[in-house]
């Protein structure tokens, strides 16, 4: 081999190696960017989670501030809730509007009057207005709220059945009370309902009482609660809006018969008329051909060939009359 091929094959090989170095530079380079863009993309991803962190821990604070805030005036609310139960008159007050609520929700005016009077002096909370077989039904509102609690809150269970009884009791009075005045002979129906505007006191009543519940029904007076009062008066509603429904009816039936007699009358008006007209009809017809006969005899006389005597004989007419 001579002397130039081995420069050749020198230079070639330097260049190969210069070549693969540069290569390797390159990739190195390429690696180390790659991984500087990975490194930032992975502190900025820190960042912002760290912000999101601080927001939500932000957010946490202000929700907890007003939680405790609602809390706080919840328990104010509760607190003077208690205090409203606590007094009879509040009491009486509380009963009396959860009545109206549901009446002026369930019934149209004009069918209630609420703290009616009645001829013996005495107001009842609400009257229903309703016609014959029900006629008018009054309602009057009772809470035995404290006589409850004693029950519900005794953790004696030897002292639990003289406080039951008490709250019987009491129940018993408010249902005299009710039948003695709010069932008024000639002026309310035979019933009355009372009102016990809570679901729980009820309950009791009717699991705990049931003597009680049986005594009130023989003295015509039925005990109710917010629920089964809404049902008593949705049943009712139905009951009003399906006699409206039938007075309607009868209504429109009535006019549908007013209707028809006009229609009759217009037939008849219209079949007189017809003949009139028909009548005029022939009375023009006739008269065309009187006009017709009256042409022609006008024609005929137009027409006709008068002779001297007859001359003579229409002019000596004309001195002393036609003869």
């Amino acid at each position: 081999m001579d002397a130039s091929a081995v420069v050749v094959l020198i230079v070639g090989a330097v260049l190969s190696a210069l070549l693969f170095w540069l290569k390797g530079s390159i990739d190195m380079l390429g690696k180390k960017e790659h991984g500087l863009q990975v490194q930032k993309g992975l502190e900025q991803f820190a960042l912002s989670q760290q912000q999101s962190l601080k927001g939500i821990e932000e957010r946490m604070t202000v929700l907890q501030n007003l939680a405790q805030g609602t809390i706080k005036d919840l328990s104010g609310e509760v607190r003077q809730l208690q205090n409203l139960m606590d007094n009879s008159q509040a009491r009486g007050a509380f009963g009396e509007a959860s009545l109206e609520a549901l009446v002026k929700d369930q019934l149209p005016a004009g069918y209630y009057q609420f703290q009616h009077r009645f001829s013996t002096g005495v107001r009842v909370d609400c009257l229903l207005k309703f016609d014959a077989p029900l006629g008018p039904l009054s309602i009057d509102s009772k809470f035995p709220l404290i006589d409850y609690q004693a029950v519900a809150e005794c953790k004696d269970s030897g002292e639990r059945p003289q406080l039951l009884k008490q709250f019987a009791a009491r129940v018993r009075e408010q249902v005299r009370a009710v039948a003695e005045k709010y069932i008024v002979v000639g002026e309310t129906s035979d019933r009355a309902l009372m009102f016990v505007p809570s679901e729980a006191v009820f309950v009791m009543l009717y699991r705990e009482c049931v003597g009680v519940v049986d005594e009130a029904q023989q003295k015509r007076v039925f005990i109710v609660s917010p629920t089964t009062l809404w049902a008593i008066l949705n049943t009712m509603r139905a009951v009003l809006k399906n006699v409206r429904m039938q007075e309607q009816a009868a209504l429109v039936q009535d006019k549908v018969q007013g209707l028809l007699q006009d229609v009759r009358r217009l037939g008849e008006r219209n079949a007189k008329l017809k003949r009139h007209f028909d009548g005029a009809v022939t009375a023009l017809q006739e008269m065309d051909t009187s006009v017709a006969k009256i042409d022609r005899q006008g024609d005929d006389i137009v027409s006709l060939e008068l002779g001297d005597d007859t001359q003579e004989h229409l002019t000596h007419r004309k001195d002393g009359g036609i003869g």
